[in-house]
């Protein structure tokens, strides 16, 4: 005899709506009997109740509640619908959920260690142009120009080409303003390449982990952008909108300032003849991708549309990380921030939480605290 969940079954339809499936995208196992089970024709059994919590992203005793929840936030972001896209996937909504639960779980560590919070308002900013937006961000992050060139080589003399180093030092930045810095895990980059949620203290920005350097670099700055204009926003950096384009420019002249490049040699012709290897030099010097080189020489009047075009088609510009496989901790840093994994090993480390919590706060076991503190303690 099987034995059946006495779950609630309107429970169990908002829960399936709630985390973005619909009859399009369920598994096979779900897909042929939810449509009795949301009735409350047919019970599931126990394994499939648990085949359900899974795929949902929801403990199993959250169907056993007496009435679906009131929506658990109103959805702060403004997702801008493009051709290709017509919903958030499950993937990106549970992306949204889990992220938004870090953040309050380092609220509360903050809290335990009686800690002051940082307020982000102070940096919020209004102005139409790009320079003078790239500018406040030049002046509230701390980096001058110089350093960020320095950032190609590490401590040997041996230059960082994949620009990781740019990537970790720029995170590192918006760190120190208070902003947690994420990455997404197995969300398709053509649905979604950034992703900010503003908040008043502690805002979140979401990177595509999926994508390659380069583009999470531009991202986290675009993101930046948004949160300085004190908005949430879910991004396609491909979307020709007033928004996004100026979130672009900001990006792109704060990245690449005109100013300095318009000093380079090569541009003291209108028409610039550059080569490959000239694109390329620029790129690593600035730590961006040959894309945002070429975009930024057509910004400044040094190129036009035509030939940016065709020198874009002839280069193979960067190729994207895999987002999976690789070291499994190296993983957990990248996609939980050095930030919010370093508040919970010290607050484990300082006694205030358990070995249970950290692990439930870290998704690790003990025995990676040795190889973890390398890592987030380290460069």
């Amino acid at each position: 005899m099987t034995h059946r969940a006495n779950i609630n079954h309107n429970v169990l339809k908002w829960a399936r709506i709630d985390a973005g499936y619909d009859d399009s995208n369920l598994p096979l196992a779900i897909k042929k009997n939810y449509r009795k089970w949301e009735s409350g024709e047919l019970k599931p059994s126990w394994n499939q109740l648990r085949d359900l919590a899974n795929q949902y992203k929801r403990p199993s005793a959250f169907f056993f509640r007496t009435e679906p929840p009131v929506k658990e936030e109103v959805d702060l972001i403004e997702y801008r619908q493009t051709e290709h896209i017509s919903k958030k996937s499950p993937r990106l909504i549970y992306s949204i959920r889990n992220y938004k639960n870090l953040r309050d779980i380092y609220l509360e560590l903050l809290e335990r260690k009686h800690l002051k919070k940082k307020s982000f308002k102070q940096y919020k900013f209004d102005s139409t142009s790009p320079e003078e937006f790239a500018s406040k961000i030049r002046d509230i992050i701390g980096v001058d120009l110089k350093e960020q060139k320095r950032w190609l080589f590490d401590e040997k003399g041996s230059k960082d080409l994949k620009h990781y180093r740019f990537l970790n030092k720029w995170k590192e930045s918006l760190n120190n303003l208070g902003i947690l810095v994420f990455e997404s895990e197995r969300v398709s980059s053509d649905e979604m390449k950034g992703l900010t949620l503003y908040y008043d203290e502690y805002p979140i920005i979401i990177l595509n982990g999926s994508d390659y350097v380069n583009s999470r670099i531009f991202s986290l700055f675009h993101e930046l952008t948004h949160l300085m204009l004190g908005e949430s926003a879910i991004c396609d950096l491909e979307e020709e909108n007033n928004k996004e384009i100026f979130c672009n420019a900001v990006a792109g002249e704060f990245l690449v300032p005109s100013y300095d490049l318009l000093k380079k040699k090569e541009f003291k012709n209108h028409d610039p003849l550059l080569n490959y290897d000239d694109i390329l030099e620029l790129s690593n010097e600035y730590g961006v991708s040959r894309e945002v080189i070429l975009r930024r020489i057509l910004n400044i009047g040094k190129i036009d549309k035509e030939s940016y075009n065709n020198k874009v088609k002839k280069l193979n510009i960067e190729y994207k990380d895999s987002g999976s496989g690789g070291n499994f901790l190296n993983n957990k840093v990248k996609y939980y921030g050095k930030m919010y994994s370093r508040l919970v090993l010290s607050t484990y480390e300082s006694g205030i939480i358990s070995a249970t919590e950290f692990s439930e706060f870290m998704g690790l076991k003990i025995n990676h605290i040795p190889k973890l503190e390398d890592m987030i303690f380290g460069d």
